[in-house]
């Protein structure tokens, strides 16, 4: 993390700010009556009034492999909300400091317990919450493995299922995975 500065004030009451990347380059900022100072490339507020007001950033995998010469796509069961036991893409919350296709990577491993080839950016959308919306951002990968993975994290299953044969999906998944399959390399 880089330049951080965590406060709290009257006029926030006693709310815990945390600014971290900013984008001033260094100089100094007023929030809420305070003089605060920033010094990297972005902000991010937690724990405030404001903070569901800022959408956080997720990542999804759709990871594919040829089977028979059919492409499938690796889904899983959530076990947690939003979109408590629906099937959806793997994927989950971008840690600070983290870029977003070494989170993609990441919770590919944590929820499936595959490692992901290489990762390649296919869209980003952003997904309304009741109570925090989130900015997702969709990487496809082919993954040679034989491999079935195993249900891990926040999954309580997962399962490959053929392109053209999707059970119904959370977060519009069933849109990221066709726009997914024109990154698919040719038979």
């Amino acid at each position: 993390m880089i330049g951080a500065i965590a406060f709290s004030s009257p006029k926030n009451k006693g709310k815990r700010l945390i600014f971290h990347n900013s984008i001033s380059g260094g100089k100094f900022h007023n929030f809420q009556g305070l003089r605060v100072a920033m010094n990297a490339k972005s902000w991010v507020i937690k724990n405030c009034v404001f903070a569901k007001h800022k959408p956080a950033n997720t990542v999804s995998v759709a990871a594919f492999r040829e089977v028979a010469g059919q492409w499938e796509v690796l889904v899983g069961l959530r076990s947690s909300p939003p979109a408590e036991h629906e099937w959806a893409l793997p994927g989950g919350h971008v840690d600070p400091a983290e870029s977003l296709k070494e989170a993609a990577a990441r919770e590919f491993k944590e929820e499936t317990g595959l490692i992901a080839g290489d990762l390649t950016f296919v869209q980003r959308e952003l997904r309304k919450g009741q109570n925090r919306d989130r900015i997702d951002s969709v990487f496809c990968t082919v993954v040679s493995t034989k491999n079935n993975g195993k249900a891990e994290s926040d999954l309580e299953d997962i399962k490959w299922v053929p392109v053209n044969n999707l059970p119904d999906l959370a977060f519009k998944h069933d849109k990221a995975i066709r726009k997914s399959i024109e990154f698919l390399p040719s038979k």
